[in-house]
């Protein structure tokens, strides 16, 4: 995940991203659940995705914040560390909101208690530009105030150590280096969460599918769509059409530490796939290559 100062966006507001995604969503098939998210809705997406990044004793959470934050930051279960939590409270707010005024959010909420159990973060075609104009300031500083606090990784040392503020540079230059390798307009999913106890139902693959079929009515019938993810998730996004077009390997500068972490860069073209909604790595594989063929793993 690219943070502050170092992802960069197109003009585009709040108001006209969303309605983007709110025009596509009704013309694809898919289940009563899933929504487009608003500004009321943002508190609830933070918890959601805090839950399913930082884990507990029955989910596993997610890799890359793990190691980044390093096993000096982390404790067992994952959500006993209140110091880690906070940590990851801050990016999840940070690419919540970012994603609430450049893409939109997609979301699956229960039908009878209308408690929201998934959420799909996302931006759309021709939003993130390499290069492109950086988030503003003044956008930068409504987090700022709204969060109370500023970014964790290297702003705060003492609580978090100089190790993890290596970890946390080098995973930001990594994920940038990573979108870079993807040419032309396309969606990134920018977080995928469901809570832990729903993790494994389908949720996460049914928001997928909703942000495949609204790539295929783009006005490129071709228009990708792009995640990065660790080595631990890279089997369940083959399952979902995705392929790896390239990998970049981070070593870990605590001597002491968990050692090399590997960072993906997944594809997945919905166009070239029989069906969206039942994916066939193999044909994403090889549309994904046709595509880029100058991307290198």
């Amino acid at each position: 995940l690219p943070w502050p100062g170092q992802t960069t966006f197109t003009a585009m507001g709040a108001s006209q991203s969303a309605s983007h995604a709110r025009n596509l969503l009704p013309k694809i098939e898919k289940d009563a659940q899933i929504c487009v998210l608003e500004e009321k809705d943002m508190d609830e997406i933070v918890q959601v995705c805090l839950a399913s990044f930082v884990g507990n004793k029955d989910a596993p959470g997610e890799d890359t914040f793990k190691w980044t934050f390093g096993p000096e930051n982390r404790e067992d279960p994952p959500d006993s560390c209140e110091r880690f939590k906070k940590g990851m409270e801050f990016y999840m707010y940070w690419c919540a909101r970012s994603t609430m005024w450049y893409g939109s959010v997609l979301g699956w909420r229960d039908q009878e208690t209308g408690k929201l159990l998934g959420c799909c973060l996302t931006f759309h075609p021709g939003s993130i530009t390499y290069p492109g104009r950086p988030i503003t300031n003044w956008r930068f500083l409504q987090m700022v105030l709204n969060m109370r606090r500023g970014p964790p990784d290297h702003e705060d040392e003492k609580t978090y150590g100089k190790w993890a503020k290596l970890r946390h540079k080098q995973m930001g230059q990594a994920m940038e280096d990573l979108h870079k390798s993807v040419p032309g307009k396309h969606w990134y999913v920018y977080v995928l969460a469901a809570q832990p106890d729903q993790q494994g139902k389908g949720i996460g693959s049914k928001l997928l599918a909703a942000v495949k079929d609204m790539a295929k009515l783009e006005e490129d019938p071709l228009t990708p769509v792009y995640l990065e993810c660790s080595p631990g998730k890279q089997g369940y996004y083959e399952k979902q059409g995705f392929t790896s077009v390239k990998t970049k390997k981070l070593e870990d500068p605590n001597p002491e530490g968990e050692g090399p972490y590997e960072a993906h860069a997944m594809l997945c073209v919905p166009k070239l796939l029989p069906d969206a909604t039942k994916p066939e790595p193999a044909a994403a594989q090889e549309g994904a290559a046709g595509l880029y063929p100058k991307v290198q793993k």
